[in-house]
């Protein structure tokens, strides 16, 4: 379902859908809480974004060992992210605009392709720190969301394409090694405070859309 005038909760008697693998209800009008989808653990892909009637938390989700992609952007649900650390075969995670707060996990899954969190309020949170880890992170937003900390060596995320995290308090120093990531289209640090220090090689910084 997509883009449609379906509207109220998800039934509690979608649990029973045992062989479930793809759940997606974007932009329509649901409304309520998710958490009967937690109980189904074939589920690879929930997608609930644009509800904004959805609320709730992601409490019981680490149950969805098999989930690889969740979207759950612009939705009205709150709680912490603290269950993403269990889901090791996570590789997609949208929750731009919920109302999420921290903090996130100390260990983020290496599976991770691409994370957004844009303007997800996550002040005084303190970064992962095995961010350095997500080898095979292609699009990282971390925009808006008042993390704290200090900058792991991210010299190793050689797919990057997108790394968004302005508007945060990170210290540290950019790694040299961010100068080989070819494919990278956007970098956006600013807004860090004087205690980020910009080491790296002049040129390897690269701003635009994508």
């Amino acid at each position: 379902m997509y883009n449609t005038q379906i509207s109220g909760p998800v039934p509690s008697s979608y649990s029973n859908l045992q062989s479930l693998q793809t759940f997606k209800a974007e932009n329509c009008l649901l409304d309520g809480d998710i958490s009967a989808l937690y109980a189904i653990p074939t589920l690879k892909t929930l997608s609930v974004s644009g509800n904004a009637g959805i609320s709730g938390s992601l409490e019981g989700a680490a149950s969805l060992t098999n989930l690889e992609e969740l979207y759950v952007s612009e939705t009205s649900m709150t709680g912490t992210l603290e269950d993403l650390g269990a889901m090791s075969k996570l590789r997609m995670f949208g929750a731009a605009e919920a109302g999420f707060t921290g903090p996130l996990p100390e260990s983020l899954p290496v599976s991770l392709v691409e994370i957004d969190l844009t303007n997800v309020p996550l002040n005084d949170t303190a970064i992962p720190t095995n961010l350095g880890s997500l080898t095979n992170i292609q699009k990282l937003r971390f925009t808006n969301n008042g993390l704290t900390g200090e900058l792991p060596d991210i010299g190793a995320w050689t797919s990057a394409i997108v790394v968004d995290m302005a508007n945060n308090r990170i210290s540290g120093v950019l790694p040299e090694a961010i100068g080989t990531w070819t494919s990278c289209k956007r970098l956006t640090i600013p807004n860090c405070g004087k205690s980020l220090k910009h080491d790296a090689p002049r040129g390897s910084f690269l701003s635009g859309g994508a």
